[in-house]
């Protein structure tokens, strides 16, 4: 496999049975707009006010003991509080900011697409939609990016919440 993303000859007829540029092919983009959120702390480590403030900011901090809360944060000056769609990820850091917290996002926005091919059905004749799932991400984006190379249709989907 070369590393610029091209497929080359021996790949393409190895991985005909993926798509090789022959039939009825549209890729379907989805857009996820969504961002990681991490709490900066004022010190080398949370204070209590901190972790108190944690524990009112999201559910699943609430409902730990303070010991285990505190064991699970450690002793760092930062905590990565997960990756929200950015609707809640706005909710989230208003709130944050309101207990006294220092929070910021990253954007971690990505889009993926899925095959879709298109046809006749060989026993019914009638049309057929089928989704190309490829689970190896590296081969899947490999393919993707050859198929939109070659101008296959992209219809694109936002995520809207």
């Amino acid at each position: 496999m070369r590393g610029t993303g091209e497929l080359s000859p021996a790949e393409i007829e190895e991985y005909r049975h993926l798509w090789d540029g022959s039939e009825n092919w549209e890729l379907h983009a989805f857009h996820y707009s969504q961002s990681e959120l991490e709490i900066v702390f004022e010190g080398a480590r949370p204070t209590p006010r901190e972790i108190l403030a944690l524990r009112k900011l999201l559910y699943e901090y609430g409902n730990l003991p303070m010991q285990e809360l505190k064991a699970s944060i450690g002793d760092l000056p930062r905590l990565k509080i997960g990756n929200y769609r950015n609707s809640r990820a706005q909710k989230l850091q208003v709130e944050a900011q309101r207990l006294g917290l220092s929070i910021y996002a990253t954007d971690t926005s990505r889009t993926g697409y899925l095959p879709i091919f298109t046809g006749k059905s060989d026993i019914t004749g009638l049309s057929v939609s089928e989704a190309l799932v490829i689970e190896n991400n590296e081969l899947a984006e490999r393919v993707t990016k050859r198929m939109r190379a070659a101008g296959v249709p992209v219809t694109e989907s936002y995520q809207i919440e």
